[in-house]
């Protein structure tokens, strides 16, 4: 099996990318479009757990959607029920957060995205 591909804020980092030019130079982080609001089919109380979770995630993107989507369901049930939920499902949102880099041991390894580069078409088209 080949080894992962070394991303490439890694490679800069490491001086690979310095190293190997020609392997690192046209590559590009893949960017993604901002998370959005909440899905339609959503109740009220997931909704408002959605924005919750929207507001402490501030720097996830439509990639994530779906684990918010599961965070927000989850979350919502232990509000409703008061907490009384089961052990399974805790857990489960003890998993999302960690993948969402919502816990502080795994906040830490969160990479903020940077701000979009500006287009130089957009002065032609807007």
């Amino acid at each position: 099996m080949p080894r992962k591909r070394t991303p490439i804020e890694k490679a800069k980092v490491t001086g690979q990318a310095d190293r190997r030019p020609g392997r690192y130079g046209s590559r590009r982080e893949p960017r993604s479009a901002p998370l959005g609001s909440a899905p339609a089919w959503m109740n009220a109380g997931q909704r408002k757990a959605w924005d919750s979770l929207k507001a402490s995630w501030f720097y996830l993107t439509e990639k994530d959607r779906h684990h918010v989507m599961i965070g927000a369901v989850i979350l919502a049930e232990i509000v409703e029920k008061h907490g009384d939920v089961s052990v399974s499902k805790l857990n489960q949102f003890r998993m999302i957060c960690a993948a969402c880099g919502g816990n502080p041991a795994d906040g830490s390894k969160v990479n903020f995205p940077d701000e979009q580069d500006n287009d130089p078409a957009a002065k032609y088209i807007n």
